[in-house]
């Protein structure tokens, strides 16, 4: 259920990268709007990465307690 959750939203970051590069392409932003864009997309992506992998091991934990 985890790596299914982290498929999605790297799914979702390849699509808003791919809105990105259309907006870049018709002309309406700068490539470094763009740029920033991507990297704060990169820091999103990474922070809800490690929130499932929180909450994997948290649940992991809850499992394992006995």
């Amino acid at each position: 259920m985890a790596e299914d959750s982290r498929n999605r939203v790297r799914g979702l970051r390849r699509q808003a990268r791919k809105d990105l590069d259309e907006i870049e392409k018709e002309g309406g932003v700068s490539a470094d709007a763009v740029a920033r864009a991507s990297d704060k997309l990169d820091g999103i992506t990474r922070a809800h990465e490690g929130l499932i992998d929180e909450a994997l091991a948290s649940k992991e934990d809850e499992l394992l307690e006995v």
